[in-house]
């Protein structure tokens, strides 16, 4: 698996590129709605309480690597654990399930509109409760993430 971390000031270009695509499908989220001015107006509600922060859009993308004679495919199901795995190992969202304020809000969208089938996450840097994602270290835990998850 591949990653790749953009950090953007605006979730609605990303939303309707993400989810603008004929092929892309929402295999996870945490929110309400289907469309991006839906899923846009609950990032914006939790944007504001935190306006110091310019980048609080993460753009996450995780690809399967590409082999010329072989197409590996995961189910949505599949994803939807790559991505939840993923997210826990980032911070984005808690490790235990009882500490619900410490999490972000995300939508996963898979495509397949490359040779290669990929994930895009957009989630909010910016937690429920009001803290920020620790983002130091962040290409390199998302390499060590990416690699256990492939493991499993």
């Amino acid at each position: 698996m591949i990653p790749v971390i953009y950090k953007k000031p605006n979730f609605l270009d990303t939303l309707k590129y993400v989810l603008g695509k004929d092929d892309a499908a929402i295999v996870d989220t945490n929110m309400m709605g289907t469309n991006p001015d839906e899923f846009n107006q609950q990032f914006l509600n939790i944007k504001y309480t935190k306006k110091a922060v310019k980048r609080q859009c993460a753009h996450l993308i995780i690809s399967i690597a590409h082999r010329p004679n072989y197409h590996e495919h995961l189910s949505d199901s599949q994803y939807s654990y790559v991505a939840r795995k993923y997210l826990k190992d980032m911070g984005y969202l808690p490790k235990k399930e009882s500490s619900v304020a410490a999490t972000s809000q995300f939508v996963a969208v898979r495509h397949h509109d490359r040779d290669h089938e990929h994930l895009h996450i957009i989630a909010s840097r910016i937690r429920l409760d009001g803290s920020l994602v620790n983002d130091s270290y962040d290409y390199f835990n998302s390499q060590v993430s990416t690699r256990r998850i492939a493991a499993e």
